[in-house]
């Protein structure tokens, strides 16, 4: 076989298995905890730092990061395997927007 075509089969190989694993991480998700004293746990357990989420559920800027930020592969990636990841909602958990000062 001429090296050109082994080239374009290689390479045509290589972009699928690319595409293939994007499309496999892209649909994981954020690892979020609702439980500050779980995350707390499970990072003094794995020495790593807590990711906080604070939003709101009628927060457009929050509504986009979850939409586009929190669905990219490479941010899923880099949380997940960082940090221990926490998710509070401000406006339903009152007693943490108020021992952690967040306003809203």
């Amino acid at each position: 076989m001429p090296k050109s075509k082994l080239n374009i089969i290689l390479y045509s190989l290589l972009f699928i298995f690319a595409v293939g694993i994007n499309e496999a991480t892209s649909k994981d998700k954020i690892a979020f905890s609702k439980s500050l004293t779980k995350c707390l746990k499970k990072a003094q357990q794995e020495d790593k730092f807590i990711f906080v989420y604070v939003h709101t559920s009628w927060s457009i800027p929050c509504q986009q990061m979850e939409e586009t930020t929190f669905k990219d592969s490479l941010v899923i990636s880099e949380i997940n395997h960082d940090y221990i990841s926490l998710s509070m909602n401000a406006g339903r958990n009152k007693t943490f927007a108020k021992d952690y000062e967040v306003h809203i």
